[in-house]
Parts: structure tokens; sequence; C-alpha cells
């Protein structure tokens, strides 16, 4: 990776899409998030949790040279998540034209994380995800909870040339260790604005090649029908507090990264 050594010019290293326990399946601290950053020199990080706009404290990353971009996954009322980047106020259950109405009229940007995860991704949810693909800026090509097939890479691909989406490689992180796992790296002029650079730079991708595999992943347990048959009778409150709790009393080792290009794979 390349490091901030012009006076004309920054690197930007990002996260665009990671949840806190705010989101009902995340477990990070902000605090965490922000150690983290630190660790891994990722000085440009997108909170995104389930359809709540994160208010954070962005003072307390900035100090550490760190943009904190307030972001929001949005459910459309078939399921579908949809990112919205430097937006501030959430909708729920709209329709995927209200959701990317929503995410334009803040003036933010539409990133589509995951399109073929099952039961949430825009491309397993719809049968013609086009008018969301015309509207959007950038896709997911690699996401730490989902990984693409070999057909599902090739549609991606056809994506970004067919309607000019900027790929990302994003952690999807629920967890501290997660974080960070994938990363996107800007370079940009300095005191440029930092949405633009967005919209019209493509990104190079990395992954921490510390990791044989993402670090979000299900285990084989969990996938047994009798656990299943058995966890769902337990009421989702309950299951919840008990993870959160067991996750804040944890040890959590924040790893320094050791990256390694992903691009070179798909281009």
């Amino acid at each position: 990776m390349q490091s901030n050594n012009s006076e004309n010019k920054k690197i930007i290293n990002a996260d665009f899409h990671c949840h806190t326990f705010k989101s009902f399946d995340g477990y990070t601290t902000p605090n965490e998030i922000l150690k983290a950053c630190i660790l891994k020199k990722i000085n440009c990080v997108a909170i995104t949790e389930h359809d709540l706009v994160n208010k954070l404290n962005k003072f307390k990353f900035q100090q550490f040279g760190i943009e904190l971009i307030e972001g929001c996954e949005y459910t459309t009322n078939k399921g579908a998540h949809i990112i919205g980047l430097f937006v501030t106020t959430p909708i729920h259950g709209g329709s995927y034209q209200e959701v990317i109405e929503h995410i334009q009229n803040q003036n933010g940007l539409v990133l589509i994380p995951h399109p073929f995860k099952k039961k949430s991704g825009i491309c397993s949810i719809y049968k013609d995800p086009s008018f969301i693909l015309e509207n959007s800026n950038m896709i997911e090509l690699y996401n730490g909870g989902y990984s693409n097939t070999k057909e599902e890479m090739r549609k991606i691909l056809e994506y970004k040339e067919k309607y000019d989406l900027k790929l990302l490689a994003n952690s999807d992180s629920h967890k501290i260790n997660q974080f960070g796992y994938y990363i996107n790296q800007f370079i940009v002029k300095r005191n440029t604005d930092l949405k633009s650079n967005l919209k019209s730079i493509q990104p190079e991708l990395f992954f921490d090649s510390n990791y044989k595999s993402p670090p979000r992943k299900i285990y084989k347990f969990q996938q047994n029908k009798s656990y299943q048959k058995y966890i769902l009778r337990i009421p989702f409150i309950i299951k919840r507090y008990i993870k959160l709790i067991t996750y804040l009393l944890s040890f959590k080792r924040i790893a320094t990264p050791s990256y390694s290009h992903l691009s070179k794979k798909w281009k």
C-alpha cells in the first residue's frame, strides 16, 4: 500500500460499510472502530447502521485525521439493502424508488452492498434491478459477509461497465475483528471535495492477507437444522442481549493488518 508522501496528494484508505451495536445485528462500539482505524491506518470510514443514521462525534475521529461519513443501510419494503452515504435521515419501509429518491434528495451517494446476497441483495430480491443500478454510484465487488460466485462476479463487472459504477470492497463488519478486512484506496489532491472524488475515482482494492478467509462467517454448527430449530424458539431480544453482553465482556484484540492487492483479480 502507498503512504502519504506527496505535498499535493493524499492517500485515502476507506471502509464504507460497517456496523456498531446500534444495528440489530452489530456488536462493535464506536471507540473500537476509532482504535481500529488508527491501527490499520484507515482515514475514512462510513458507519452504516440498518435503517438508522448514527450521529457520532465527528471531531473525535477528525482529531486523528479520520473522515467520518454519515451513512445508512436502508431496507426496502421487499427486504433489499441499499446504502446511502453522506445522508442525515433514515426512511423506513420504502420502495426501492423511494429509497433512491430519499438518498438523492439529500445529495447523497448510492452504494449497492452485496447485490447477490440471499434475502437482502437487490439482484436476489428484484428480477429487474436496472432502475437501482442506473441511479447508483458504487457497487460492492467484495463484501466481508458474502462471497460472490464467479458468475456473480462477472455480472457485477458487467454492471460496472453498463452503469458506470465504481467497484468497492467493504468489510460489512459487525464485530471489531472483521473491520477493515477489505479497504478501498484513493489517491486524491489535497483540499479537494471528498464526495466528488468518490464519484469520479475508481479505488484500488485491498484485503488483509493475515486471514485465510474473511473473518465474518457462519460456523457449521449454526447451519445444523437441529440448532436452527432450537434457536428459533428463543425470543430475539433475549438472544440479542446475551450475545451483546458476551461480546462486550470478551477480550478483543485489534490486529495489525497486512494488506494485499485485490484489483489484479478483476482488471
